[in-house]
């Protein structure tokens, strides 16, 4: 385990290893290892979310899964868009130390391992690219990802986006926030007209289309070996809102749209839920991997907040399917 100081959230006592990655321990696992799917949760915020906001979603997980581990791993615009190479590495190598200790513990007691990641927007989406893209595969065994969940996003990586996104802090009135909101505004921009000349020269130089781009990759889900790769992206479910004002519809569903391509499948399943009466019925993930769930009316990575019940009904059955599938690592015991 690596250095850390413990942190009082409520009645939960969190470890924190790093200003954005906080590890919720389980209960001791004791005689109930079999009960234990997944073992690890990860939790990708979206950007410059505040720790308390995103722990109530570790909560919910916590109580699904009172074995797990619950990983947060925040994002801010710098860890998104300007620290990348040597820091999204060293992140990385935090990140999978503790990962690895998890699943030398879990082996230990007679057990496959697994992990579900739940990102939360652009910023959620591009934490998780940078960690899985500096894998060190030869070092370390790590939990399966057997299923991704993805909250408002992915979005494009539009200028109006981006500025809407960063500008959202700066909420103040005073002549100070102005010039703050000023000074944002103009670095944005910048950097990001700087990614759109820099994309002459290749296809990575913009973050989001570049985790746009890999996350339907299968090989940044293969987190055991670089020969250990399938042929099908783990179980996706993808919930999301038309009044989001920083991702468009329609990004979300050809994201979805071809992360089905990668699976070698037919178009991911779509639900309207505000159009949607009574129970909501999916065709099995044995035979369309990827879901789709869309609202109307909540706004950006409030979907949880305005819908709960149903949302985590949602996310309750889609991980229950999933624990079903053949190549599950355990049954779970929701």
């Amino acid at each position: 385990m690596s250095s850390s100081k413990t942190i009082q959230l409520g009645d939960r006592t969190l470890e924190e290893h790093a200003p954005y990655f906080y590890i919720d321990r389980p209960v001791p696992l004791g005689s109930a290892s079999s009960m234990n799917a997944p073992d690890v949760v990860m939790l990708f915020g979206w950007m410059d979310a505040e720790l308390r906001y995103v722990y109530k979603y570790a909560e919910k997980y916590r109580g699904m899964f009172p074995h797990a581990h619950v990983m947060i791993i925040l994002s801010s615009y710098e860890s998104c868009f300007v620290k990348t190479g040597a820091a999204w590495r060293e992140s990385s190598a935090l990140i999978q130390k503790e990962l690895a200790s998890i699943a030398d513990e879990r082996m230990n007691h007679g057990s496959t391992t697994s992990t579900v990641v739940h990102c939360f927007s652009n910023g959620g989406m591009i934490q998780y690219s940078a960690f899985a893209s500096h894998l060190n595969y030869e070092a370390k065994n790590f939990p399966v990802p057997v299923a991704t969940i993805l909250d408002s996003s992915p979005g494009y990586g539009e200028l109006s986006t981006l500025l809407g996104a960063t500008l959202m802090r700066f909420t103040g009135n005073t002549w100070l926030d102005s010039v703050k909101r000023l000074g944002v505004r103009a670095f944005v921009s910048a950097v990001h007209f700087l990614h759109v000349g820099l994309s002459l020269l290749g296809p990575d130089t913009n973050n989001i289309e570049w985790m746009r781009r890999v996350t339907n990759k299968c090989r940044l889900w293969a987190w055991r070996s670089k020969d250990d790769v399938s042929t099908m992206l783990p179980p996706r479910l993808y919930l999301h809102t038309e009044a989001d004002v920083f991702i468009k519809p329609e990004a979300v569903s050809q994201h979805a749209e071809d992360a089905q391509k990668t699976n070698h499948q037919g178009p991911p399943a779509v639900i309207d839920m505000e159009r949607t009466e009574g129970p909501v019925s999916w065709p099995p993930l044995s035979t369309v991997r990827t879901r789709r769930a869309c609202w109307t009316t909540p706004k950006h990575c409030a979907i949880g907040r305005t819908f709960h019940d149903q949302y985590w009904s949602l996310v309750q059955s889609f991980l229950q399917e999933v624990s079903t599938l053949p190549n599950a690592p355990k049954a779970s015991k929701l």
